[in-house]
């Protein structure tokens, strides 16, 4: 898929999200998650990037399911540097993720990437809940 397309599929059905396991733990992770009704385009992103699959059902009948595609660590990472020169709407959210600190799975991180990761956690909510005019003044 070319990053134009996928930059315009992200910014508007894309999320990018920093998860925690709780108050007590310092495990943060990055993840985007996309979603569609049209699994050919969710299994196209799977395909060239990797990730995972899954279906959220429909919850009434007139509904359609819904497909996701999820993404982290540096899967995520990358495929973000690569949709950067062309998002629009979530090109401010995208910059700050890239500067999330990936740690290594099961070792401990220092309370300076700790602290590191609770910034960006804040700063890409506050982008998300803004109404992106610094988007639309570029």
């Amino acid at each position: 898929m070319d990053y134009k397309y996928c930059a315009g599929l992200f910014d508007g059905e894309g999320h990018i999200g920093i998860t925690h396991n709780g108050k007590q733990t310092k495990n943060f992770a990055l993840r985007l998650i996309l979603c569609s009704c049209n699994y050919e385009v969710i299994n196209k992103l799977h395909k060239q990037f990797a990730g995972s699959i899954c279906v959220k059902n429909k919850y009434k009948n007139q509904h359609r399911d819904n497909w996701q595609w999820k993404l982290g660590g540096e899967k995520a990472k990358d495929f973000l540097r690569r949709l950067l020169p062309y998002s629009i709407i979530k090109k401010l959210e995208i910059k700050q993720a890239l500067h999330f600190p990936i740690g290594k799975q099961g070792k401990k991180v220092s309370n300076n990437m700790h602290k590191k990761r609770l910034i960006i956690q804040k700063e890409i909510r506050e982008i998300r809940h803004s109404n992106y005019k610094e988007v639309y003044n570029d």
